[in-house]
């Protein structure tokens, strides 16, 4: 069969019934015969990113890719992802952050982790300014703001396991774009849900605060003489101070 957007999503639909018989072998073996053929990554993710299909072949497409990411995208694998192809795949890794569907959204995080635990900073020097960039212009949206805490939060932890190469150096490097960012979603979102009690809210609140755990523990190497962290610390004990005796 030749690849092309419409075949594929026929075949993933085909893949994803949930009764397994002949028909959803042949959808997973086609997948699998695809997996070689140049484009087919570019098109998974163009299956991802259509809100408007099914939920379950956008499930299928964002699990094969990130599975994928690991079998194909270093140069050196048999069949590795073509240099043209990687970069058409970058340029849309965000494209998707008004996302509702949480599951999804964790997917695709952990499929842009991978990426950058290959491409940072070699090949992806500007991964942490398009983090900056998204932060500074979501404030008005919270799904928004929620997706891009929760697929940072997954690239600094990639990031930072890294113990060979220039990755984590790298990161610590870029880390003081972001962690203003993040220090000042944490006040927004702490006086909002203290006031609403908005469980949502609250939970937004509880990621950011997971991601500058994240930022400071692995971004900065002493941490206690930055003027901006320890003004986070002192607040953060007072806000534990006003949550205990209220």
């Amino acid at each position: 069969m030749e690849l092309n957007l419409e075949n594929l999503k026929a075949v993933l639909q085909q893949a994803s019934a949930t009764e397994r018989g002949q028909n959803q072998q042949a959808a997973e073996a086609q997948l699998k015969s695809w997996e070689s053929v140049k484009g087919f990554h570019f098109l998974l993710q163009s299956v991802y990113i259509d809100t408007n299909q099914p939920l379950q072949i956008r499930w299928l497409a964002i699990i094969y890719l990130k599975n994928d990411v690991d079998k194909f995208w270093r140069a050196s694998r048999v069949h590795a992802i073509q240099k043209d192809e990687k970069l058409e795949i970058r340029n849309r890794l965000f494209d998707v952050l008004d996302e509702s569907n949480n599951q999804l959204t964790i997917q695709n995080a952990h499929t842009i982790a991978k990426i950058a635990r290959y491409d940072f900073p070699t090949e992806w020097q500007t991964i942490f300014e398009t983090f900056a960039n998204i932060l500074e212009n979501s404030d008005k949206n919270i799904i928004r703001v929620n997706n891009t805490l929760l697929i940072l939060n997954q690239v600094l932890k990639v990031l930072a396991s890294i113990r060979i190469g220039r990755g984590r150096i790298a990161m610590q490097s870029k880390i003081t774009l972001i962690t203003p960012f993040l220090i000042k979603y944490y006040h927004t979102l702490f006086d909002s849900w203290t006031t609403s009690f908005d469980p949502a809210i609250m939970e937004v609140g509880y990621m950011s605060l997971k991601t500058l755990r994240r930022s400071i523990v692995d971004g900065y190497d002493y941490p206690q003489k930055d003027k901006l962290i320890t003004e986070f610390f002192e607040t953060c004990l007072h806000h534990f101070q006003k949550l205990l005796f209220k």
